[in-house]
């Protein structure tokens, strides 16, 4: 059996149930309904491979043809809707302060299980010689339900504004091509994962952001 055939599938599931995680939780804190949960968490694990798939000429795109994707995210969401109304009232500061921690490390594992993930999904349709493309369609891959997640609930996109993110998916995009050239592509995709990860969480753990403009209004009073 080829192993990629195995990981490849793995890594969305994975990636899928991260990024449900990450948008159910963001629904919770912003007070959205169960319904807008539901569609928050399904949106940000999703929205990413639809946009790849578009852009990639793959219709309809897999997650629409594959239910198991949303329905795993559907799950995600009712697991986090029924424990927060279970737990609510044993909620201090101190535990809200570790689930946006667990919200922001599930949102750097998907984003780095996508970006490869979306990849991978290049590689397979044959575009493997052109690097520009896969790493610009991996890293699609890696924001885009987050993109969309934020712009749902009001918010800035964090990869415009926080915590080096689209950066970190193009620099272990580029790690992943380079590597793939030289050593077996599994070893490759786990190594682009990883570097991403470390990148995310380094910079969640210091507060590390790139250079930005302080906000102001004279252009536009």
């Amino acid at each position: 059996m080829d192993i990629l055939s195995v990981i490849g599938p793995t890594v969305e599931i994975l990636g899928t149930i991260a990024f449900a995680l990450s948008g159910s939780l963001t629904g919770i804190d912003k007070g959205l309904d169960f319904f807008g949960v539901m569609v928050l968490g399904a949106i940000t694990a999703v929205g990413g491979g639809i946009t790849r798939d578009l852009l990639l000429g793959r219709t309809p795109p897999a997650a629409l043809m594959d239910p198991k994707f949303i329905l795993i995210s559907v799950l995600i969401s009712v697991i986090c809707i029924l424990a927060f109304n279970q737990f609510a009232h044993l909620l201090t500061p101190w535990i809200m302060s570790k689930l946006m921690l667990s919200m922001n490390v599930c949102d750097a594992l998907g984003l780095a299980l996508f970006t490869v993930s979306g990849m991978n999904i290049a590689i397979e349709m044959g575009f493997d010689s052109n690097g520009f493309l896969l790493v610009t369609v991996g890293v699609i891959t890696g924001v885009g339900g987050g993109l969309i997640r934020d712009i749902f609930v009001h918010k800035t996109p964090m990869i415009f504004t926080k915590n080096i993110y689209a950066t970190a998916a193009a620099i272990g995009g580029v790690i992943y091509y380079v590597c793939f050239k030289f050593m077996p592509q599994y070893y490759a995709m786990f190594l682009g994962a990883g570097v991403i990860c470390i990148i995310r969480f380094l910079a969640m753990y210091h507060d590390l952001n790139l250079p930005k403009f302080e906000k102001n209004e004279f252009f536009f009073d």
